[in-house]
């Protein structure tokens, strides 16, 4: 049984933050003793009560807040080496790509922590999804990864993506007022061209003259 924050995935974080908050309490209680566990709710209510009691006693640690802990230069998950993208800049297109599009799938992101990890951490020697299974990866984030490193990594990426987001707005927005700019010259070009046409005569020898 999971009995610390160390022992901890990203995995089993993720199944107890969908437990619904307003669930009668030994209901919950329950719930959260399963993904503890590694079993279902009808095998820890089939425990003898001293151990379901002992169970629930080394549960506890969940009252605390997670440890803060620094992002890491990489990650042993599983079988992989997991390097983290430090730089957005460094990111390949579909990285990117593939990281926005999980950012926009759920009204939570936190539900796709592990997907989105899975963008921005790749084995280690290799370029992203080139090599590697990335549902291989996933697993290895959900199964090895620990939470406290899972939310120190989000943050830090988020930090990171809050600042992209920033700097691509402002570029943006200066592109907006360059077009519109274009625009406005293309409009007085034409509609200077309009007025010349509109008094153009025609002249003595059947050509265009301007009055």
């Amino acid at each position: 049984m999971i009995s610390n924050f160390q022992e901890l995935n990203i995995g089993a974080f993720l199944r107890l933050y969908a437990i619904p908050e307003d669930m009668e309490p030994l209901d919950r209680q329950v719930a959260i003793l399963a993904v503890l566990s590694g079993c279902t709710e009808d095998e820890i209510l089939a425990l003898p009560l001293d151990e379901y009691s002992r169970r629930v006693r080394a549960s506890t640690f969940l009252d605390k807040d997670l440890p803060q802990r620094l992002p890491q230069r990489a990650y042993r998950c599983g079988d992989f080496t997991l390097v983290p993208v430090r730089d957005f800049k460094h990111m390949t297109t579909a990285q990117f790509v593939d990281f926005k599009t999980f950012s926009e799938q759920a009204d939570d992101p936190r539900t796709l922590t592990v997907e989105l990890l899975s963008c921005l951490m790749v084995p280690d020697g290799k370029r992203y999804c080139d090599g590697y299974d990335p549902i291989e990866v996933q697993a290895a984030i959900r199964d090895h990864l620990r939470a406290d490193d899972a939310v120190a990594l989000s943050a830090f990426f988020l930090a990171k993506w809050m600042r992209l987001s920033g700097a691509i707005l402002t570029s943006s927005r200066r592109i907006a007022r360059k077009q519109k700019r274009k625009d406005l010259l293309a409009k007085i070009a034409e509609a200077t061209r309009m007025r010349r046409r509109m008094f153009r005569t025609p002249s003595r020898k059947g050509g265009a003259g301007i009055v």
